[in-house]
């Protein structure tokens, strides 16, 4: 591996505190790009977290650490188990768990809901499918709207998480847009 010159993305947190969800999705938004491409390659991650995001003195983020990542063409055989308590979901605690992209959509969730709201989300062993509720707290600067597209990608059901990292993208752009209710006016001739 390279040696790559920064601090992790939890000690950025940590030295600045938490982001504002633009500045977020402006350090996220080149490592969605990146495991998409790793994804489309059958590559995935499965290690994804603050600590092994790194951001480079010039502020761009670098994903470190592929020693967990898995070929998704392998067969399900003897693989290492990898799991970060609140960071990864309930497959990787899982001998033969159902390992996608699904399970780097998790991670990633994971690491924007700590860097929005400072908090480590409860580990996928204290969540269960009945309720994967998340904790949300109105005094966040973080919009209902883009707090349900984490909480859909940290969903504990593989079948109602979303699915890949392209669609969380398109839904993380979505839910930064305001939610405008469009006003009509009457206009009057004078």
């Amino acid at each position: 591996m390279d040696f790559v010159d920064g601090i992790t993305l939890k000690q950025y947190l940590l030295k600045n505190g938490i982001l504002s969800p633009e500045k977020c999705m402006e350090l996220m938004f080149p490592i969605l790009e990146t495991m998409i491409q790793m994804h489309g390659a059958g590559i995935i991650h499965r290690d994804i977290s603050p600590d092994n995001i790194m951001i480079q003195p010039d502020l761009k983020p670098r994903i470190l650490d592929l020693g967990a990542a898995k070929d998704i063409q392998m067969e399900s055989g003897n693989t290492i188990l990898v799991a970060r308590n609140g960071f990864s979901p309930m497959e990787q605690y899982q001998t033969n768990g159902n390992i996608g992209t699904w399970t780097d959509v998790y991670a990633l969730c994971a690491t924007m809901y700590y860097c929005l709201t400072g908090k480590v989300p409860p580990a996928a062993m204290d969540r269960s499918e009945r309720n994967d509720a998340l904790p949300f707290n109105p005094a966040w600067n973080l919009s209902e709207k883009l707090f349900r597209v984490l909480q859909d990608g940290m969903r504990m059901s593989i079948e109602k998480r979303i699915p890949n990292v392209m669609e969380l993208q398109q839904r993380l752009e979505d839910g930064l847009r305001p939610d405008i209710t469009p006003v009509i006016e009457e206009v009057q001739d004078s």
